[in-house]
This record gives structure tokens, C-alpha cells and sequence, in this order.
């Protein structure tokens, strides 16, 4: 499955609307629609999957980059 599938799958599974998502993230919907429905996705998992078998652990990538935020 297509990450932006598999986001989409966990906003629901989470019992998230797409309304209250946008709020909270304080994006646009066009915004969430984009990346739930994103044709880029393929590429960005496969650079990440990439960057795993390279040693990267993607925990601490993902703290850095929501630590900078």
C-alpha cells in the first residue's frame, strides 16, 4: 500500500475527520487532500526505505525535524 493511502487509512482508523485534522494541523484542506492523495508518495518511501538500509533510524529523524519545527 501507497503511504498516502496508509495515512489515510490511520486518520480513519483514528476516527479523525479530515475537517478536524485541518484545524488542528492548522493546514488547508486542499492541503490534506494533497498529501492523502499524493502521486509523489512512491518516491519519497522508497528514498526513506533508502536511507533505513543505510543505517539512518528514522525515529531520530523524525524527532529532529519536529523538534525544528
Amino acid at each position: 500500500m501507497e503511504l498516502s493511502n496508509e495515512l489515510k487509512v490511520e486518520r480513519i482508523r483514528l476516527s479523525l475527520t479530515a475537517k478536524s485534522v485541518v484545524e488542528e494541523m492548522g493546514i488547508s484542506r486542499q492541503q490534506l487532500c494533497n498529501i492523502e492523495q499524493s502521486e509523489t508518495a512512491p518516491v519519497v518511501v522508497k528514498y526513506i526505505a533508502f536511507l533505513r538500509s543505510k543505517g539512518v533510524d528514522l525515529n531520530a529523524l523524525f524527532d529532529r525535524i519536529i523538534v525544528n519545527k
